[in-house]
């Protein structure tokens, strides 16, 4: 901490106080942002996915998938954040045992393709969100107040 901060100075106005708010309501900010960054980029990334699988859909299973696909978003981000690990294998099993009817009649390539895709990218973007906040977490509040 820095020790230059006396106790007066943080009883005038609770500029300690304030600025220990101001970092944590930051920190709320930069997920809920990262939250929308994984919602808008998720679908550009899966379809450049299925460009360069060769894969074509018609816009019915493609809006279907898109839809799912969000709500996979939130909860893998959600389950990152919380570190649940084990909950990304139980609805990864869980999803393969609802569309067991596409890979019975062989047509699992945009299935695999967009399930894959999506686990991937959102695992990632919630590694990267961990990094950061680990990193963000770790700064000293201290030192973001102006001496």
């Amino acid at each position: 901490m820095n020790s230059s901060i006396s106790f007066q100075e943080a009883g005038n106005g609770g500029s300690i106080l304030m600025h220990a708010l101001n970092h944590q309501i930051s920190l709320i900010i930069f997920i809920l942002l990262w939250y929308i960054l994984l919602h808008f980029s998720s679908t550009w990334v899966v379809n450049y996915v299925f460009r360069y699988a060769g894969v074509e859909i018609d816009d019915d299973e493609k809006d279907t998938g898109t839809a799912i696909g969000k709500l996979e978003n939130i909860l893998i981000l959600t389950l990152m954040l919380i570190q649940a690990y084990t909950a990304l294998g139980v609805i990864f099993a869980a999803k393969s045992i609802v569309r067991a009817d596409d890979i019975d009649t062989g047509d699992t390539t945009y299935y695999l393709t967009g399930t894959i895709a999506n686990f991937t990218y959102s695992i990632v973007m919630g590694v990267l969100l961990h990094i950061l906040l680990l990193y963000l977490t770790k700064t000293d509040i201290a030192s973001l107040i102006p001496t």
